[in-house]
Formats: C-alpha cells, sequence, structure tokens
C-alpha cells in the first residue's frame, strides 16, 4: 500500500498519488470514477507498480504518446555520403576484415555477439538452462516471418529451401530447419559455424548445410533458393558488403521466390568514406553498425524485375534515435512458384 511516507515529506494518500499519475501520464485531471477506482486497487494492495502499468499500457496513454515522444527523430534528416564503388577490388580487403572481427567474437563472446545482452556473456554459457533460453529466443524470428506471410496471403510450400545469412550460432538456425525441408546457413566465422553445428546435432537437426564465407565468390550457395532470411547481420557489414550480399541473393532467387530481411536505412551522421573507415583503426576492432539507403534496395530490386511486398520500420537496432531500420519481403515473379503461393 502506498501510505507509506518519503523522506521529509508527508505521507501520500491513495488519491493524490492517482492524481499524480492522472496530471503525469495522461496530462488531465482525474474522472472521479477513475480517481474511486485506483485508489481503492492501492487500499486494496495493489502495487504502484501494477496501478501505473495499468496507465502505461491504456488506449488513452497510446493515443496520446505520439505527443510526448518524437517516434521518427530523424524524418528530417538530410543525404547521406556512402561510397559503393568498387574502385580495383579493394573490397576484398573488407571481407578479410569483417572475417577476422567476427571470428574474434567467435572465439571470446560467441552468443553475446549475436544478441548483445549481459546474459548472453561466455561465462553464463556453460549453464544448461541460460543456453536453452538463449535457442529458445530464436523462435521468435520465425513466427515474425510466418505472420508476415500470414498477412500477404502467401504459404510456404513444404519442400522449401531456405538460405540464412548469419545464422551466427544457429540461434534462428535451429528454427528455420524445423520449419523447412533444407536450410543453407552462411556465416562469416567458422567459430560461430561450429557452435552452431555443435548445437544443431545436439537437438536432432540434420538438415543444415553451413557455408563458410570469405568474399563474394562463396555467394554463388545462394543460387536456386526459395527464400532468404537474415535479420540483425547486414548491419554490421560495411555498406559494399551489404549490397554484395544483396546482389547476390537477389540474383540467385528461384521464380517464385522471397527474400525477408532487415537492415538500417539511415544513421544519425553516418557516413562511409571509404577511405577514412580504411585509416580508422580503431573502428575496426569493435562491432559495427552499418546502414545502406533504402532507394540502393529498390534499385537492386527494380533491376531484378523483383516485386515489393512489404515494408515496414523495426527496432532491430535497438537504438531508433540513431538508425532507421527496415524489414523488407520481396518476390521474384513466376507464373508458377515452386516454393510459395498465393494462399
Amino acid at each position: 500500500m502506498i501510505s507509506g511516507q518519503l523522506t521529509g515529506e508527508p505521507s501520500f494518500s491513495p488519491e493524490r498519488v492517482v492524481a499524480s499519475l492522472y496530471e503525469v501520464a495522461l496530462r488531465r485531471h482525474p474522472d472521479r470514477k477513475g480517481l474511486k477506482d485506483h485508489s481503492q486497487s492501492l487500499r486494496n494492495g495493489a502495487s504502484l507498480d501494477d496501478v501505473m502499468r495499468s496507465f502505461l499500457h491504456s488506449k488513452e496513454f497510446a493515443a496520446k504518446v505520439y505527443d510526448y515522444v518524437d517516434r521518427f527523430p530523424l524524418d528530417a534528416s538530410g543525404p547521406l555520403r556512402i561510397d559503393l564503388d568498387d574502385a580495383g577490388g579493394r573490397h576484398a580487403d573488407l571481407w578479410r576484415h569483417v572475417a577476422e572481427v567476427w571470428s574474434e567474437y567467435g572465439v571470446s563472446d560467441p552468443y553475446w555477439s549475436v544478441l548483445t545482452d549481459e546474459r548472453w556473456r561466455a561465462h553464463n554459457m556453460v549453464r544448461a538452462d541460460v543456453l536453452e533460453e538463449f535457442y529458445k529466443s530464436g523462435e521468435n524470428g520465425l513466427r515474425r516471418l510466418e505472420t508476415w506471410f500470414e498477412r500477404n496471403g502467401l504459404e510456404i510450400d513444404l519442400e522449401t529451401v531456405c538460405a540464412e545469412y548469419g545464422c551466427g550460432v544457429g540461434r534462428c538456425t535451429l528454427w528455420l530447419a524445423r520449419r523447412f525441408r533444407r536450410v543453407v546457413a552462411f556465416d562469416i566465422s567458422q567459430n560461430h559455424i561450429d557452435a552452431a553445428h555443435k548445437a544443431l546435432k545436439e537437438r536432432g537437426v540434420t538438415n543444415v548445410d553451413f557455408v563458410l564465407v570469405r568474399g563474394p565468390d562463396d555467394l554463388k550457395h545462394l543460387q536456386g533458393v526459395d527464400l532468404f532470411f537474415s535479420i540483425i547481420v547486414l548491419q554490421h557489414n560495411p555498406p559494399p558488403i551489404i549490397v554484395d550480399i544483396l546482389k547476390a541473393a537477389f540474383e540467385g532467387l528461384k521464380p517464385g521466390g522471397i527474400l525477408y530481411f532487415q537492415v538500417p536505412t539511415y544513421g544519425a551522421d553516418y557516413s562511409f568514406i571509404e577511405k577514412e573507415y580504411r585509416d580508422d583503426v580503431q573502428r575496426r576492432k569493435t562491432m559495427e553498425m552499418h546502414c545502406v539507403p533504402q532507394r540502393v534496395i529498390f534499385e537492386l530490386a527494380a533491376r531484378n524485375d523483383l516485386r515489393l511486398i512489404e515494408v515496414q520500420p523495426d527496432n532491430m537496432t535497438g537504438a531508433p534515435q540513431i538508425w532507421v531500420s527496415n524489414t523488407f519481403l520481396i518476390q521474384k515473379p513466376a507464373e508458377a512458384s515452386a516454393g510459395f503461393v498465393a494462399a
């Protein structure tokens, strides 16, 4: 109950607390019924957290939240400078750099490098329950994919071959493999692939082929897939590498196939000038965040005669005030789809 006392302050009645919640959260004076009901809840033993939660989850608060926060703080931002031209094949150095950084993460902190939450630090992953919780989280990626398909009238054929770019330690791979006939899992770190292979084997999953990527030539394995899947991966590659990957995925997709992927398309004060990037040795030692302009993705799709089905903003960078991130659903038209059909 809230009849306690703050240091140096008089005790607060439930009515006063509830009135304050109305004024701060809903920016209005309390109505008589609301004041009575919430105050009585506090007197009956409800916690302050519960009462506050009821305010924050109310339709009235949801309608007003747009007034409190600029949900699109980058909406009026200017153009970005991003170098994408591969003059003289210099991008081979970029591929090597990404491989070095992520191979090191595969040794030092493989699970945290996939989901940067302190729960997944290497010293915690020796516990079986923590490991299972980590892999359970990958189911959300499959569920979101299925939701997007359902609302766009798409059905997944049982013979679908899915290419996952950036499989990491197999967090999402596990669930994709349980849903699709075959998964081709790509990663640039052999250490991550080894961990993924071990995790899947322990769970009885055998329908996954792994591809170690060291450059654009390895992307030839994207040829002839029904579904391309990639989330929270492309953003850790310099823009020219992102374009290399998407170009290969767009070109290799089977008729009727689908691309479902997430990538940041704008960053506050972001630029990618290749010479400056190469000279910035310190940045090259850490996990990087990059983006590629949305128009580049649209141009790639148009060049390959692909059809945009849905594009939505997402919060997969965890920092919407810095990054605009989008999830894309794109299809290669076909008279009769081999892998996907309209419901």
